[in-house]
Parts: C-alpha cells; sequence; structure tokens
C-alpha cells in the first residue's frame, strides 16, 4: 500500500510539474523589438549579442520625423494620377549632375513649380510639376520651352502619380 502512494505521490508530482511548463510556454512574453528577439538564448542556437547606444534601440519601431508622410491632416497629401513634364532622362556618368542642373534652372524661372529628381538604377530622371489635367500639362510645357529653350526639345509630358491636397 505504501508503495502505491509513493508512485501515486510521484505520478502526481511529475503531472503537476507537466502543467506548470505548459502553462509557462503560454505566458511567455514577446519580445518587443528585433533586439530582444534576436538576444534570446536557446541551447540549440546559441547566442547573439548586439551593441548599439541606447538612442538607437528607442527609435526602432518608430516613424521618423523625417518621414515624407503627413501627420497632420491640413498637411497631409493624397497620390492620384495625373501628368509631369519630364525634363531629363539619362544613364551617363553626369546625368545627376545634369538632373540637378536642369532643376536649379527651372526652379529659378518658375518657382511655384516642384521638381522631382529620381534614381532608379541606371537612370536619374527629372520631372517638373503636378497637373491634374492634360490642359494644365501642356500649359506648363509650353511656357517651360519657351524659357528653356538649350533642352525645349527634350521636354515632354510623362503620366505619373502626382501629390494633391486631400
Amino acid at each position: 500500500m505504501s508503495k502505491r502512494i509513493v508512485l501515486s505521490i510521484a505520478l502526481l508530482f511529475n503531472l503537476i510539474i507537466y502543467a506548470t511548463a505548459q502553462e509557462a510556454k503560454l505566458y511567455q512574453t514577446k519580445p518587443l523589438n528585433i533586439f530582444e528577439a534576436l538576444s534570446s538564448h536557446s541551447e540549440k542556437d546559441g547566442t547573439i549579442i548586439i551593441r548599439q547606444p541606447q538612442e538607437l534601440k528607442a527609435l526602432v519601431g518608430k516613424v521618423s520625423q523625417n518621414s515624407p508622410q503627413a501627420t497632420d491632416s491640413k498637411e497631409a497629401i493624397a497620390l492620384r494620377v495625373g501628368y509631369r513634364i519630364q525634363a531629363y532622362n539619362g544613364n551617363l556618368p553626369a546625368s545627376k549632375q545634369e538632373a540637378y542642373r536642369r532643376a536649379a534652372a527651372i526652379t529659378k524661372a518658375f518657382p511655384g513649380n516642384v521638381c522631382y529628381i529620381t534614381y532608379k538604377a541606371p537612370f536619374w530622371r527629372l520631372l517638373v510639376g503636378d497637373y491634374q489635367t492634360m490642359e494644365e500639362a501642356r500649359a506648363a510645357l509650353a511656357t517651360l520651352k519657351s524659357v528653356a529653350s538649350n533642352f525645349a526639345n527634350e521636354l515632354y509630358i510623362v503620366n505619373d502619380k502626382i501629390r494633391s491636397d486631400r
């Protein structure tokens, strides 16, 4: 009889330990950021040590203040289909400088127009303006051609996503 009691107690003890281990797995906390996830230790995976300033660790997962997305509803910008004027497209070694040179000339002549310089390998591209209709784009193209006569034959209207106020 005492042997049965000892075996019963041992079995009960093992069941309690097993249940506690299973419950602990349910309540394990998920890592708060990538640093905690990588720093967790497992016997089969090894150890990763990450050293970084606390300021960097605090910034992980937060939206940058320099982000182009507007946070204030008054400053919100929507993208929609529209037209822009392509003023340059090139893949030569000096294409970056040429795109910026033309953007400076256009901005000086037309301070109200926005110039967009993009790089999509291997091309540098300069687009001008945000025009909702083809008529607006044609009028701006005619004005731009009269001022930028040295590269007027390279100017033409393209379909693009434009920025517009909501």
